[in-house]
Parts: C-alpha cells; sequence; structure tokens
C-alpha cells in the first residue's frame, strides 16, 4: 500500500464526526482497495506501522482491519499478515450501494452482513463518494460486472438515481430500498424505513403529557409527514401559532450541514417564538445550533425550554445539555432488510412498493422537563 494513499487517509479521517474513527478507517481503506491501488492478493502493511502511520492507537487499527475482514475485502494469513481479497467469492454476493459519507449506514451494514451470512450470502459494500455517483455509473451494469444476485441500495433524490433504479426493474434484478422513500410509488421494490410518522406523534405526545402547551416543529421540508403530523395534532387547539413551524428547505450529508446557517436560523426562530416552551427538531445536526442559541440568550435548557431530536446520533449524547431523541435501530433495520431482500431471492415477491417500517424509541437524556410555571399553559388538547 503506497505510503502517499495512507497519508490521504489519515488527512480525511474527520475525528469530530459521530461515526466512529475505526468505521471511517475501514471506509477509507475499503476505498483504496477499490481502486486497484492495492491489488488482489497484495499484502497489507503491518498493524503497527498503519497504526503509526494513520496516526491512530493499534486498538483502533485492529477494528477496522476486523470489519474489512467481515466484509470481505481482507483475509488474515497466521503468520503471515493480511491480505486483499481477490473478487471471486464461494458464496452468492449481495450489493450494499450507499452514500458515504451518510451516517450510520456503516454500522447497518454491518447488520446486514451478519443476517445474510447466516443464509450463506456475502455482502460487498460499495460506498460512493457524492450524489451525481449516478451520472457516471450505470447500476444495471455494476450489478452485472460484480455478478451480484441483489442489492440492498440506499437512494438519493436525484432523478439519475431514479432512472438507474428503474432500470433495474426492468431488468426483474431483486433489490431493496433501504432508509429513504424517495420517488413514492414510482419504483415497485420494497422500502425498509423507519416509521416517521409514528415517531412524530410519539414524540409531540411525550411532550404534552409533560405539560407543554405551545410545541414548535423544525421540519427538513414543507408540507412533509412530519409537518402533516405536527398540524393534525394541533388542529383542534385553542391559541396554535402558525409561526412555531419552521422548515429548513435543506437535506444533506453531514459535511454539507456543517455549511448550513444553522445557528442564524435559530437565533431568527427564537427572536420570533419567545413564547414556545418545546421545540421538536427533524434533524439531529442543526439540533445541536438550536440549543446553542437559546442558551445564548439565557434560556436554560430544560428549566426554560424543552427539547427533543426526531433524528438521533452521538454528538446529541455528548452535547452540553444530552438531548432527548427519537432513536432507530440500526440492528432492526439491518436485520429487517436483509429478511426482505431474502424473501426475493427465494421467490416469495412483496406486494409492489410495499414498505416496511422499523418502529422509533424514545430515548431521554434530560432535556425536556415541565414548563415554568410562569409560561402558563394554552389551550386544551380534546
Amino acid at each position: 500500500m503506497l505510503s502517499e494513499e495512507l497519508i490521504v487517509i489519515r488527512e480525511r479521517v474527520n475525528r469530530e464526526s459521530p461515526l466512529p474513527l475505526y468505521y471511517q478507517l475501514a471506509q477509507e481503506l475499503a476505498r483504496v482497495i477499490a481502486s486497484k491501488k492495492v491489488k488482489p492478493g497484495e499484502m497489507l502493511p503491518g498493524n503497527l506501522y498503519l497504526a503509526r502511520l494513520l496516526n491512530v492507537n493499534y486498538r483502533t487499527l485492529q477494528k477496522a482491519i476486523h470489519l474489512l475482514e467481515r466484509q470481505g475485502l481482507v483475509k488474515k494469513v497466521l503468520h503471515r499478515g493480511t491480505f486483499v481479497n481477490s473478487e471471486n467469492s464461494t458464496n452468492p454476493t449481495i450489493g450494499f450501494f450507499y452514500l458515504r459519507e451518510a451516517v450510520n449506514m456503516l454500522v447497518r451494514a454491518e447488520s446486514l452482513q451478519k443476517a445474510l451470512a447466516e443464509s450463506g450470502y456475502d455482502l460487498t459494500i460499495n460506498g460512493y463518494d457524492c450524489p451525481d455517483y449516478f451520472e457516471k455509473v450505470s447500476l444495471w451494469e455494476e450489478v452485472r460486472r460484480k455478478h451480484l444476485r441483489g442489492a440492498i441500495v440506499v437512494p438519493v433524490f436525484s432523478q439519475l438515481c431514479l432512472q438507474v433504479l428503474l432500470e433495474l426493474e426492468e431488468h426483474n434484478f431483486p433489490y431493496v430500498r433501504f432508509g429513504r422513500s424517495f420517488f413514492g410509488d414510482k419504483l415497485k421494490a420494497p422500502l425498509v424505513r423507519g416509521d416517521d410518522l409514528s415517531r412524530t406523534s410519539q414524540a409531540l405526545k411525550y411532550l404534552w403529557d409533560f405539560g407543554h402547551r405551545r410545541i414548535g416543529l423544525i421540519s427538513a421540508f414543507r408540507g412533509n409527514e412530519s409537518e402533516q403530523v405536527y398540524l393534525n395534532f394541533y388542529r383542534e387547539v385553542p391559541d396554535f401559532q402558525p409561526r412555531w413551524l419552521m422548515s429548513l428547505e435543506f437535506t444533506g450529508t453531514e459535511e454539507q450541514w456543517q455549511h448550513y446557517p444553522g445557528r442564524q436560523v435559530a437565533r431568527g426562530y427564537w427572536e420570533h417564538n419567545p413564547d414556545v416552551t418545546a421545540l421538536v427538531v427533524e434533524n439531529g445536526f442543526v439540533t445541536i445550533d438550536f440549543l446553542k442559541e437559546a442558551l445564548a440568550i439565557r434560556r436554560e435548557v430544560p428549566r426554560d425550554l424543552s427539547l427533543l431530536s426526531l433524528t438521533d446520533w452521538v454528538g446529541l449524547e455528548r452535547s452540553v445539555v444530552p438531548i432527548t431523541a427519537m432513536h432507530l435501530s440500526d440492528k432492526e433495520m439491518g436485520e429487517a432488510a436483509a429478511r426482505v431482500l431474502l424473501d426475493l431471492l427465494q421467490g416469495q415477491p412483496s406486494p409492489p412498493g410495499e414498505t416496511v417500517l422499523i418502529p422509533y424509541r424514545l430515548i431521554e437524556r434530560g432535556s425536556v422537563g415541565r414548563p415554568s410555571i410562569f409560561k402558563g399553559i394554552l389551550g386544551q388538547r380534546r
């Protein structure tokens, strides 16, 4: 493995990312292997050397290599070292295609791998680096080249992505959409996703039962499922203020969110909604911005204000005030997708467009409390 490639890996790893360091290392090493800069059968440098050059501890490097081994990318030979595997596999192989920067997808792939292995299938993980991946690659040609038996695809919201998925369906290739419900009824492939409708309803009821009557919502997009549930919840509540609802009109990877002006958006929201006693935020990353701005204007959480995120990630747990969140199990997601795909491979087709919903569970972390008696209570829900 070329030293310059290792230096690039060291620079690409983000120690502030919610994605564990060893996962990031495994992703980057997998990228180098996929680029053919390390040939099949070639031995990797020793773990101690790799750990020193990548500026990580030995245990972290070991965990990364172990993950690559489980993905079938490398194999360990006793008393010799770690070698890059050839592309030939003794077991039929499933492809997992996902945007490399999508948090948690590699974690879910590990659960996928375990579930598929129990039925005699290998999993090859294909992380693409940018949303315009489908401009350059025909997914149908890719699955044929890799001799894949099936695929699990995390789509991006683009017309090109829709076109390549429709091409898979034209060739009756078995695949499952995973995690994201883009394209509505335009696709026939089954979809495995979190139960977002129930998630929002559960979060609002939780805050209402705490005594909050002025609950705000920060949604990702205007008119999405979260907004629909929110507006339906407040339909018969007197004194509801439409200004409590705001949409960000933005989505993207963690890196893209770092450039989003979340602090300014949060500041403007608090200026216009000083009466809100609890806030539900759909995106976990921007929840931190609303927390920081609330603290900046001296609103204590949870004494003056309660915060709840509809998307969980490790940054919420490590925040200056740990934030209560709706959590979706990566293990349950992975196992459900494997189960649905195995049914397809065994000739048990799902109804066209079938959706398998995985429930969220609420993780209490201390950012929700009862509203201050000085704030008063508006309205009664019927």
